[in-house]
């Protein structure tokens, strides 16, 4: 029952007992304050031994997953007015939804909630049961539940994919022109023998040069060793979320398709970079090396977990103050910011400015132009 309600019963009764002074209201009256007195001791009693448990159902990567809240009964006494607020929040793009749960708990029992996001704009979405309380069955008071956490998450996180559209990077990176490198890429082979990527069998067209003589003569077969491939990270990849105005969700959009597809087209091509990012709300400034698509996966969530927002400070500008030069050959900025902004922000003359405020961009930008 809800607050509303009981009060409505509440006054009927006072009422009919005023208006009649019948031996029914004053009953009723009693048995109104009995139960709301026993009710009341019980949440007190019990609230103590709610467990709360976070979930995700099919998260993988790029999937729409269902979140799961259960909340578990470990007590004795029964709760049978728990309520709490299922709140889902695009970090990326600042928009949230909440959605109100109400259960009864029985001694030991357990109650599942279920809700299939479907928020249409890519971002990191966090789910979670915030302000769980404990009621007394006629609604009129709430206690804050002593919830703990079951083991899984107090909060759910989970990543609403960008719609990826093709984009010739027009450049590889991938192998450096020095042999002098200390970065090698741990999925590929290459020619620098100095250091060992793997250790196998010999195989029809191996150049002799690679066999290891000492270890093929332990194992009585040909082992070859094959070299290291020297990677140059020198390509970054700048997501600047400073804006001079408010983004709207267009902008939003448009900006996490621009960063997810061109990081994907890199890694497909085999370039490895570097993805330079901000959170304009903490001023904070962060990057991940992506060589692989594992790697790419982990990348993108950490770009969309903070939105768009108004600055005077660029990321380029917020990490040259926080960190220093970005050390990059060749720059990719993606920005909803125009382009003298960023007149003096790079040290390299090979820079590539993705407009995300540009409309038909997915035509505009089908490949890169580094020639200006």
């Amino acid at each position: 029952m809800n607050r509303t309600a009981s009060l409505i019963v509440l006054a009927a009764l006072v009422a009919g007992n005023v208006l009649t002074g019948h031996p029914v209201f004053q009953i009723g009256i009693g048995a109104y304050v009995l139960v709301f007195a026993v009710s009341l001791l019980l949440c007190f009693l019990g609230r103590g031994a709610l467990v709360v448990r976070m979930e995700l159902v099919d998260a993988a990567f790029g999937d729409r997953p269902t979140c799961r809240a259960t909340l578990r009964n470990t007590g004795a006494i029964p709760l049978l007015n728990v309520r709490g607020k299922l709140r889902m929040a695009n970090l990326f793009t600042g928009e949230s939804a909440d959605r109100t749960v109400r259960v009864a708990l029985m001694p030991h029992g357990s109650e599942t909630v279920e809700a299939v996001v479907n928020d249409e704009h890519p971002g990191k979405v966090n789910v979670s049961l915030e302000d769980v309380r404990v009621c007394d069955v006629l609604g009129l008071v709430s206690l804050a539940a002593s919830a703990r956490d079951g083991g899984a998450h107090d909060a759910c996180s989970f990543t609403m994919v960008p719609t990826l559209h093709p984009l010739d990077p027009g450049i590889v990176l991938a192998q450096s022109e020095s042999m002098d490198n200390d970065a090698y890429s741990p999925y590929r082979k290459g020619p620098d023998r100095s250091e060992v990527f793997q250790i196998r069998e010999y195989e029809q067209g191996d150049n002799i040069a690679q066999i290891h003589w000492k270890l093929s003569s332990k194992m009585g077969k040909l082992i070859v060793k094959d070299g290291s491939l020297p990677i140059d990270r020198r390509l970054v990849v700048v997501a600047d979320k400073s804006c001079r105005e408010d983004a709207p969700l267009d902008w939003a959009d448009a900006f996490a398709e621009l960063v997810a597809s061109l990081c994907a087209s890199l890694v497909e091509a085999g370039v490895a970079f570097r993805v330079v990012h901000n959170d304009v709300a903490n001023s904070t400034v962060s990057e991940e090396t992506v060589e692989s698509a594992d790697e790419l996966s982990e990348a993108v969530p950490q770009v969309l977990s903070s939105h768009l927002a108004p600055a005077q400070e660029t990321c380029p500008e917020l990490y040259g103050r926080l960190v220093g030069s970005l050390d990059a050959s060749h720059v990719v900025c993606v920005s909803c910011r125009p382009q003298e902004d960023y007149a003096a922000a790079f040290d390299t003359q090979r820079v590539v400015y993705l407009d995300a405020r540009v409309r038909d961009w997915a035509q505009r930008y089908q490949s890169l132009d580094w020639e200006g």
